[in-house]
């Protein structure tokens, strides 16, 4: 396969026949040279897990020591991680390379941090990166897209205006199509912050021109950005709030949830509705996002101890459920429950899941999804199980889980609700969980959860506040187990 085509099919945004093109590439046929070009462009094309499988026997040898990866595949590796909500374990990884020496760290502890909406932390990064990075690379100009981008949310606008037009110059000259429709978008709204509302208009027009219509995230994004400018233009008119929900329902049609979540924000903020806002603030978990959105508001604002969340709040509701009870239970698929509730509005992507269960385990591509499906079909059967919550249930698409209902059902969210559970406790439960009523040693459970056997007698500590344990043996023969 001429892997040229692929990229090239990549940098002029036609992921799809890009996608068909890798997706007919099988991992064990293709010389490990080409392992990592093929796993990064999954990654760009919307296919992180794809990626993790084409390097996850390498990676998995470098962790135990058989065979060092290089630090290409390492970085492309984390890439996909990042990309799949596995944030904590991304830095896990990149711990043994020093920025310095390998500037790509930078830019992956960057696009971690602004996974967590922490874009002043990831401001700094990306400048630290594109110092040590070629300019004129085609990573050099994606960095610096990104740094606009973090630079338009923390509100420095000349900084974001200024590398913005570098980006677009470049982008041009290079014809990389996706990249110049972005950062004509991000153009606009940095427009927008300064109140320059024609200038907006015209980046808009331009981003548009380069994606088309149809029903691409792109273009959707332009569609939202002009019905701010609108509100911004013509203020808060009736038809505008219904053009806004109608924009919502599109948005929730075609699974642009971070559209949805932005789309009311606005509404709220430009009609002063508290309700709208309190729905977008407890259905996002995020402090650094909870923050933004408050500072918005431009009155003050006294949030609420419980909300009543429900997808339409126009609507009746006929049942509301509470799960403040159910979230307290030690099991864990009560875990899985809460932090299925970390984010109403988008599906919890595997990572985030992943590294709430198990906090101390690094992923295994091929086998450790079966480990949160199994939880899954536990919180199901939970559900059928009581005749108030078989409204309920856990979707599962493109690697990601969500917690769905419908219109007539709303949920009692209070603080306790979004309470973070404690790593060493879900480290407990899923050592329970593991060995049940059977006799084990520490280093069974360290080569099963990747950790060391000082981890597991920490584990042990603390399961001892709650359990009852068991010991037999002595040395290397000591066994333990929950009576």
């Amino acid at each position: 396969m001429d892997l040229k085509e692929v990229d090239q099919l990549i940098k002029s945004g036609a992921f799809k026949p890009a996608w068909d093109l890798i997706k007919s590439i099988t991992p064990s046929d293709v010389e490990r040279s080409q392992l990592k070009t093929i796993a990064d462009y999954a990654t760009r094309v919307g296919q992180p897990l794809f990626a993790l499988k084409t390097l996850g026997r390498v990676m998995k040898n470098h962790r135990e020591g058989i065979e060092q990866a290089s630090a290409d595949e390492v970085f492309t590796y984390v890439s996909s991680l990042i990309r799949l909500g596995f944030l904590n374990e991304a830095k896990r990884v990149l711990g043994d390379y020093s920025g310095l020496e390998c500037p790509e760290v930078y830019n992956l502890l960057a696009r971690a941090e602004m996974g967590q909406w922490n874009y002043k932390a990831a401001a700094s990064l990306l400048k630290r990166f594109l110092e040590a990075t070629e300019p004129d690379s085609y990573s050099h100009l994606v960095g610096s897209l990104n740094l606009a981008a973090c630079l338009a949310v923390v509100g420095d606008v000349q900084a974001a205006h200024k590398t913005i037009r570098t980006v677009i110059k470049k982008a041009r000259a290079s014809k990389a199509k996706l990249i110049l429709g972005n950062a004509y978008e991000l153009q606009a709204q940095n427009y927008l912050e300064a109140k320059d509302y024609d200038k907006a208009k015209a980046s808009l027009e331009r981003s548009q021109k380069i994606f088309g219509g149809g029903a691409s995230v792109w273009s959707f994004y332009a569609e939202k950005w002009k019905f701010q400018l609108e509100l911004l233009v013509n203020g808060a008119q009736p038809d505008l709030r219904s053009q806004g929900f109608q924009l919502v329902a599109d948005a929730t049609s075609k699974g642009f949830f971070e559209g949805v979540r932005d789309i009311e924000r606005m509404i709220a903020v430009a009609w002063d509705d508290e309700q709208l806002l309190y729905k977008v603030y407890f259905g996002s978990r995020n402090e650094h996002y909870r923050e933004r959105l408050l500072k918005s508001f431009t009155r003050g604002v006294t949030v609420p101890e419980a909300f009543v969340w429900k997808r339409d709040l126009g609507r009746e509701v006929t049942n509301v459920l509470d799960l403040s009870h159910d979230i307290e239970q030690t099991e864990m698929q009560f875990h899985l429950l809460k932090v299925l509730l970390h984010d109403l509005y988008r599906p919890v992507s595997i990572g985030y899941i992943f590294s709430q269960l198990y906090p101390s385990d690094f992923f295994d591509p091929f086998h450790s999804s079966d480990r949160i499906y199994a939880q899954v079909k536990k919180l199901r059967s939970h559900f059928k199980a009581r005749s108030e919550l078989t409204d309920l249930e856990v979707t599962w698409a493109k690697g990601a889980a969500q917690l769905s209902f419908s219109s007539s059902t709303s949920l009692f969210l209070t603080s306790k609700t979004s309470k973070p559970v404690s790593k060493m406790n879900q480290n407990v439960v899923a050592l329970r969980e593991y060995v049940g009523k059977q006799w084990f040693q520490t280093s069974q459970v360290g080569r099963e959860f990747s950790v060391s056997t000082r981890s597991v007698q920490r584990w042990l500590e603390e399961a001892r506040v709650s359990y009852k344990i068991e010991e037999a043996g002595s040395g290397r023969a000591k066994r333990y187990r929950f009576k």
